[in-house]
Order: structure tokens, then C-alpha cells, then sequence
């Protein structure tokens, strides 16, 4: 940068018409220039990935055969070429935080195995009640007062933040589908590995005149909704996410200020609110902390924002959770 700017002074002089160099102005050029010169580093960095992306799909599907001839690619040979086994391929699962001792649905079973056929190369892992509550006092110990306030579906919503804070990797429902694999998605969707910590994807968009009318509703304390409300049933993150940190600090904050009476329907306190579990602990978290205030409600630049016509995911939303005396709200049902 010194020796650009000793050009530039040099070439000002040089030239009888030229202004005086002085520092804010040769500051001024050498801007106009980093700027051209990082767009065409974008643009070629742009052409390279897309050449290695179909490049890694091309070699997916085709091989060149003794003959010398494109042929599609045997199973076995595929699988060679696949690459080596990562800590961040991994899909996280969650089951039996308020189902204990039950039997895992065949629904939930096939749908595990579902996600290991389309995504060979990604291990599984799934975590139950004592998993959870083992990582929840040995990783985030100054929150194991919390985990006796919260209800068996907010430790699962909590969970699935401190998983992927510590390991990284993938987190999904059981009810969560995948129409596609994992890698093929982030290829489409343009994830690059150096730059997203945070993979994110888009639930559903709010009409402005309803997202007016949630700032009236009490728990929201006159705040309303952001419009566009992201998943908290399938994400990805590198471990120490700064996304997922914010998600898991605000959601310690609203589940701490909350009372039992905001559980509950106003004036029918036998009835349970399914919106204070959203608000408190679900995805209206994790929208908040992918847009956040601070940041003039915008994405960070390390996050990627998946639409939803491109998240490759069907999510069945079996409900699980909803109802009134739930085991999943800490209830004994009737």
C-alpha cells in the first residue's frame, strides 16, 4: 500500500495538470482501485468455484471407463472418491427429552435412515435426555440452574444450539425430511467453506399487516415479529457459531424473564400457549439472532441464508410438542 501510494505521488507530480498529492487524495484513488481490483478477485473467485462445483457434480455421476469413454460411475468407485469424514459432517438428532422410555416412532426411524442413504458420507448421532443434560452442565455449567425452569421442549431447543456451539455439524428434526444431500444443497446454494460459520434456512414469510399486529401481543413487550422467520429444525454451524451464541444468550434472557402465567392462554389458564415456547426458545430466536438489531436487521456476511424453495427439506411439522397436559411441557397427560 506504501509503494502504491509513492507511485501515485510520483505520477501526480509527473503530470503538469494533475491535483496535489496530497494524502486524501492519493487515499481517495487508491480506494477506486482496491475497489475494481476486489471485484475482479470476486468475479474470478466466483468463476472458480463454479468450475469446481460442477466438476465435483460431474464426478459424481460420470467416470471414464477402460475405454476411454464416459460411463456412469460404479457405486464402489463413487464411494472412493468421496472426502475424507469431517467433524462438521455430522447430523444431529434429538429424542426422548420428555418420551422416556418410550419407543422411537418408525416414522422418526425411517426418517433417520433416510438421511444416511441420501448423505453416505455424513455420520449420525443421536442424543437423548442424559446426553443432553451431561452437556449442558460439563460444556455451559453457569446454566444448569435453568435447565430445572425450563420445560422438556425448551431443553430440546437449547440443546440443539449447544450441540452444534460444541461440535459443530448439522442439527435436524426427526419429523425433517431431506429431499436432497447435504453437500449437493450447500453447492447450490453457494456455501463457501472459508467464509459460512452458520448455514440457516428460511420457515416462512410474514404479510406486513400480520407482522404489525404481533408488537401487540404482550410476551413481545410492543417488539414485533421480523418478517422473515428462519428454521430452528434444520441448520448447520461450525462449533463457537457467533449466530448460535447470540441465539442460546437471548434465549436464556426471555426464558428467565417469563412467568408460568405466560405459558398459558389469557383466561383459560388450563390451556397451554404454543407461542411462548416460539417466542421464548424456538425459531423466533434463532430469527432474531440471524438478523440482528445491532446490525441494522441484516444477515452477517458469515451466514448463509438458505430460501426456502431452496432448503431441500420437507419438514412434516408432526407437532410433537403441542398440547395441552404435554409431558413435553413437564404435564402429566390426562
Amino acid at each position: 500500500r506504501v509503494f502504491t501510494i509513492a507511485l501515485l505521488c510520483i505520477a501526480a507530480a509527473a503530470t503538469p495538470a494533475a491535483e496535489e498529492c496530497t494524502s486524501t487524495a492519493v487515499l481517495a484513488r487508491l480506494e477506486q482501485l482496491e475497489t475494481r481490483l476486489m471485484a475482479r478477485l470476486q468475479s474470478l473467485e466466483n468463476t472458480v468455484q463454479g468450475l469446481a462445483s460442477c466438476a465435483q457434480v460431474e464426478a459424481a455421476h460420470r467416470y471414464t471407463g477402460p475405454s476411454g469413454r464416459s460411463a456412469p460411475a460404479p457405486a464402489a468407485e463413487f464411494k472412493e472418491e468421496q472426502p475424507p469424514s469431517d467433524p462438521l459432517a455430522t447430523i444431529h438428532f434429538m429424542f426422548g427429552l420428555w418420551d422416556e422410555g418410550g419407543k422411537m416412532p418408525v416414522e422418526f426411524s425411517d426418517a433417520m435412515e433416510t438421511w444416511k442413504k441420501l448423505n453416505p458420507r455424513w455420520k449420525i448421532k443421536l442424543w437423548n435426555k442424559e446426553d443432553i443434560k451431561s452437556l449442558w452442565s460439563s460444556e455451559f455449567p453457569d446454566l444448569k440452574p435453568l435447565w430445572k425452569k425450563c420445560k422438556p421442549i425448551q431443553r430440546a431447543d437449547l440443546g440443539r444450539l449447544m450441540i452444534l456451539l460444541v461440535h459443530g455439524g448439522l442439527y435436524a428434526d426427526l419429523d425433517c425430511l431431506p429431499t436432497k444431500p447435504i453437500d449437493e444443497l450447500f453447492a447450490i446454494n453457494g456455501f463457501r467453506a472459508v467464509q459460512h460459520n452458520t448455514v440457516v434456512c428460511v420457515e416462512d414469510q410474514q404479510e406486513a399487516t400480520q407482522n404489525a399486529l404481533t408488537a401487540q401481543w404482550e410476551i413481545r413487550q410492543g417488539v414485533p415479529e421480523y418478517p422473515t422467520r428462519i428454521a430452528n429444525y434444520v441448520f448447520w454451524a461450525k462449533p463457537n457459531s457467533p449466530l448460535l451464541r447470540r441465539a442460546l444468550d437471548l434465549a436464556v434472557a426471555r426464558i428467565s424473564r417469563l412467568s408460568e402465567a405466560d405459558y398459558q392462554v389469557r383466561g383459560a389458564p388450563h390451556l397451554n400457549n404454543p407461542y411462548a415456547i416460539i417466542y421464548s426458545s424456538g425459531p423466533d430466536v434463532l430469527t432474531e439472532a440471524t438478523f440482528p438489531e445491532a446490525n441494522g436487521r441484516q444477515a452477517d456476511w458469515s451466514t448463509l441464508v438458505v430460501p426456502k424453495d431452496k432448503c431441500g427439506m420437507f419438514n412434516k411439522a408432526t407437532g410433537t410438542w403441542i398440547g395441552d397436559q404435554h409431558p413435553a411441557w413437564g404435564q402429566s397427560q390426562l
